[in-house]
């Protein structure tokens, strides 16, 4: 923190404003604010949203925030769903999917009905 009026004495302080400082940090808890600008448009478009807002930062430095932030925990899916594609010619796969979020969870290795209720775990 500093003081940029001309008729201060003092240049520089060490407290911490309670709301507003956070000891060994270089940014504000405005850092918030980086993580949703993020999340909601990454690297250039929250760089220009961070720009209107008058907390100028580059693409990059959107990013890097963005990969700190934890992922969220995985939800066992309660129904499971089973998708089998072809990619090209002779090449096929099999995805595991959330039927209710409609996500894939994992491609599955083998194509095979026997393989699939092998792996499958018995209600």
């Amino acid at each position: 923190m500093f003081c940029d009026g001309p008729g201060c004495g003092r240049r520089t302080f060490a407290e911490q404003v309670e709301g507003l400082a956070v000891r060994y940090q270089r940014r504000s808890p405005l850092q918030h604010l980086v993580e949703m600008a993020g999340v909601l448009l990454a690297g250039r478009g929250g760089a220009r949203l961070l720009r209107i807002l008058q907390a100028p930062l580059s693409r990059t430095s959107v990013l890097f925030h963005l990969t700190r932030l934890p992922l969220p925990s995985a939800v066992t899916p309660r129904v499971l769903g089973v998708d089998d594609f072809a990619l090209y010619s002779d090449v096929y796969g099999t995805l595991l999917v959330d039927a209710d979020t409609r996500l894939p969870i994992e491609p599955w290795a083998g194509r095979d009905t026997e393989h699939l209720a092998a792996g499958a775990p018995r209600c």
